[in-house]
């Protein structure tokens, strides 16, 4: 049994949206140069702010890139780790 993620979200908590848009940056970074490690990491951070701030969509994103990190599953972690500016926008 696959984990489905839910849909990313921008989140209604204006403090939570400052977190994520202070990460933005560093996703892009990361996007760029596909180190699965360090994508592991921010995933696994991405989770826990989720868990903080009790938004299930960024939990659900985080452990799915984590676990697609975690299990090198290239054709899985990069299309959904390419879905974070989905919790920025509009």
């Amino acid at each position: 049994a696959d984990f489905r993620p839910e849909n990313p979200k921008r989140p209604d908590n204006s403090k939570l949206l400052a977190r994520l848009e202070s990460e933005r940056e560093r996703w892009k970074d990361l996007a760029f140069r596909q180190t699965v490690n360090e994508i592991e990491n921010f995933a696994l951070e991405m989770e826990a702010l989720g868990a903080e701030y009790e938004f299930s969509p960024l939990i659900s994103w985080g452990k799915s890139v984590r676990l697609a990190a975690h299990h090198f599953e290239l054709d899985k972690l990069f299309p959904q780790f390419d879905l974070f500016p989905l919790f920025l926008s509009e």
